[in-house]
């Protein structure tokens, strides 16, 4: 990743380096500073025996975990209505929680057909333990984050450690409007779900569980089970003459290092909205757009 590639290298913040004995080639502070991702949380239903929520010919998908999966021979021979044509999604909604800013949603709830508590290690072979259209999961995505106190550090010189990544979630002036926000989005869809002529259909709640209830139980399940995929935002642009953390110019250039370029998520000051893609490859498009430029002058 991109602050550990440039920590090591002897671009970020000199008194890390120097643990670590990295000559400074360029003392820039915000490397690695400024990590910001959006919260999430999964919200889980049995469907009742019978129910096929993915409406697929068969429930046996195994998302290429085993040479026989039945959906991977299913999409050759039915390519335009197999599940493996799609990105599973069965849909997406945007919703409001307190406090609610005028046509700003602050959440993105996406309908999965199988059972899925989050990306974690193992989560591919925990999530198709169970049979595919038999769960019905949607993630709660909280996008209108505006926590940057989590950070990426080295703990050696070797490129293959894995840095110290602290995301710090719920963490920062606005860490109990957040920690909200996701309780509210749980007990909206309780009520979307088993409230409405979709409960028919499910059999119990399994995530969080019906057993959890209060505020005090939210809370303690939200602090042990979020999780998050977009980490963003450690290699920062800014005016790299007036802000100390400010790593790129608008260029995407490294202050200080002639000929080097960042164009990925680590770029951006604050966290792209819901979903990260179309912003990074906007960026790049813009900065490869300059690198051609620049090449032809």
């Amino acid at each position: 990743m991109t602050p550990q590639l440039l920590q090591l290298s002897g671009i970020g913040d000199r008194n890390l380096l120097r643990q670590f004995g990295i000559r400074t080639i360029q003392h820039l502070p915000g490397v690695g500073m400024n990590q910001q991702d959006r919260v999430e949380a999964t919200y889980v239903v049995k469907l009742k025996n019978g129910v096929n929520m993915a409406g697929i010919r068969n429930v046996n998908c195994t998302y290429n975990t085993t040479l026989d999966d039945p959906c991977l021979i299913d999409y050759f021979e039915h390519p335009r209505t197999s599940p493996y044509s799609t990105n599973s999604g069965l849909f997406m909604m945007l919703h409001s929680t307190e406090p609610i800013k005028p046509n700003f949603p602050d959440t993105a709830f996406v309908f999965l057909p199988f059972r899925f508590t989050g990306f974690r290690e193992n989560w591919v072979q925990e999530a198709f333990q169970y049979s595919v259209g038999t769960y019905l999961t949607v993630i709660t995505n909280l996008a209108r984050v505006t926590n940057n106190l989590g950070s990426v550090r080295i703990q050696s010189t070797n490129a293959f450690e894995t840095p110290l990544i602290q995301i710090n979630h719920f963490t920062g002036p606005s860490k109990q409007i957040e920690l909200n926000r996701i309780k509210q989005s749980i007990r909206y869809l309780r009520n979307l779900i088993l409230n409405s002529p979709f409960s028919k259909y499910v059999d119990y709640e399994e995530f969080p569980s019906s057993n959890i209830q209060t505020d005090e139980e939210l809370d303690q399940f939200i602090q042990k089970y979020i999780w998050s995929h977009h980490a963003c935002c450690t290699a920062k642009m800014g005016n790299t003459k007036r802000d100390p953390l400010a790593v790129l110019n608008s260029k995407g250039q490294v202050k200080g290092i002639k000929n080097l370029r960042v164009c990925d998520i680590s770029i951006f000051p604050k966290i792209p909205s819901y979903y990260p893609f179309m912003s990074v490859i906007t960026a790049c498009e813009k900065i490869a757009d300059d690198i051609i430029k620049q090449a032809k002058y």
